[in-house]
């Protein structure tokens, strides 16, 4: 448990470094004790891809979250991380370059038709853009 504070202290400073304070958020911050199953489901289905970079894993239970939610996985290249992916999720050295990893998340993106598909839909179809289209003009 230490750990983990310690490493979330790591992350938070990091972020402000990185001036990053409005675009990175951690769920942490907003809710006290464990989400429920639900919760975290509904986080994978809106999420277009599952990044995850860890170093050191046990089992690596999000990726197999991610498969159930037919997400692509982008993970570190690390024993456990790769016993479940083998090839069915793209991997990269924790030490990459970020330019890199983000340049093999890009062309997944742009090559792939139902990633595609999945982006177009949720940016048209979530109720803001419903009601800037076809709604608004109405008023």
């Amino acid at each position: 448990m230490q750990n983990n504070i310690k490493y979330f202290e790591i992350l938070t400073n990091l972020r402000k470094q990185l001036g990053l304070i409005d675009s990175v958020h951690f769920l942490a911050e907003a809710h006290n004790g464990f989400l429920p199953d639900e919760v975290i489901a509904d986080f994978y289905r809106v999420s277009d891809a599952l990044l995850f970079p860890s170093r050191e894993e046990g089992f690596g239970i999000p990726l197999i979250e991610a498969a159930f939610s037919h997400l692509p996985a982008f993970c570190a290249d690390i024993p456990p991380l790769r016993k479940l992916g083998l090839n069915d999720a793209q991997f990269f050295s924790p030490d990459e370059d970020p330019a890199r990893v983000a340049k093999m998340i890009a062309d997944y993106f742009q090559n792939s038709m139902s990633a595609r598909l999945a982006m177009r839909a949720r940016a048209s179809f979530r109720w803001e853009a419903i009601y800037r289209q076809h709604i608004a003009p109405l008023l």
